[in-house]
């Protein structure tokens, strides 16, 4: 009797192994992007100053795909209160055909006067980069969550420093990882980037640093750019790429050079 019941149990092992086998994944859920948005000051001389509270209005936001098909296919749209506050909830996946492989211009590879090297755990992973922009009775101009951080010195060389998040989605997961540094010919400026970025399949927030230093003559020296894994930056504005945003009291000579790579 002892041996039916044990051939029993073997019996039902492999239809209990099925049944915990065919468990099906939990769907993937709509990703939803919050935050407060500041007015920004141009004629702060120091950081603590640049950003002042939101005085815009309401509107609307809305979250772009760069890399669609037809780039800058709405995605979403969302709210933005009399305050700043706004939330935008973007769909649970996007379509492979609206992806693209990693960009060549984040592969580090062919530039002149560069050295380099990157490396990618998974090269079939397909990757879109996610803007928003201001809608409604706003003035249509691009928002990041950003910060600025600048020092001048007494011979009034100095370096700045602009950190941005950007949101990336990802249709599988994937490393990616390398340096390069440049030095273009003629020039005295030496370029270094670093990318460290570990990608879920999904949406993923990445962190942008970039720092340029300058001489006393407003001449820049050097640029130094990382991309790492990151949470949102806690506070919104216009995109300092658009609009001249960033003060010349704190851009010097490097204002033309704030550009995503």
């Amino acid at each position: 009797m002892k041996n039916m019941k044990l051939m029993g149990v073997a019996l039902g092992l492999p239809l209990l192994l099925v049944a915990c086998s065919s468990t099906t994944p939990p769907a993937a859920k709509e990703y939803k992007v919050e935050g407060t948005l500041f007015d920004v000051n141009e004629a702060a001389t120091n950081e603590a100053d640049y950003f002042k509270p939101w005085g815009s209005g309401a509107g609307t936001i809305e979250a772009k795909n760069l890399t669609a098909a037809i780039p800058g296919t709405v995605l979403a749209t969302g709210t933005v209160n009399a305050d700043g506050t706004f939330s935008v909830t973007l769909p649970a996946a996007i379509a492979d055909s609206d992806l693209a492989p990693i960009p060549e211009a984040q592969k580090l590879e062919g530039n002149p006067g560069c050295t380099s090297e990157l490396k990618i755990s998974n090269e079939k992973a397909l990757i879109g980069t996610i803007a928003f922009v201001l809608g409604g009775n706003l003035d249509g101009l691009p928002v990041t969550a950003n910060s600025i951080q600048s020092v001048t010195n007494p011979d009034k060389s100095g370096e700045i420093t602009l950190t941005q998040s950007i949101l990336v989605y990802s249709s599988a997961s994937t490393k990616f990882s390398g340096n390069q540094t440049c030095q273009t010919e003629g020039s005295a400026t030496i370029a270094t980037d670093s990318i460290n970025a570990d990608l879920k399949k999904g949406f993923n927030v990445l962190k942008s640093v970039r720092a340029f230093k300058f001489s006393s003559e407003g001449m820049e020296t050097v640029q130094n750019s990382t991309l790492t894994n990151a949470e949102f930056q806690p506070r919104w504005s216009f995109d300092p790429e658009f609009g001249g945003l960033v003060p010349n009291s704190l851009a010097k000579a490097t204002q033309s050079h704030l550009r995503f790579k």
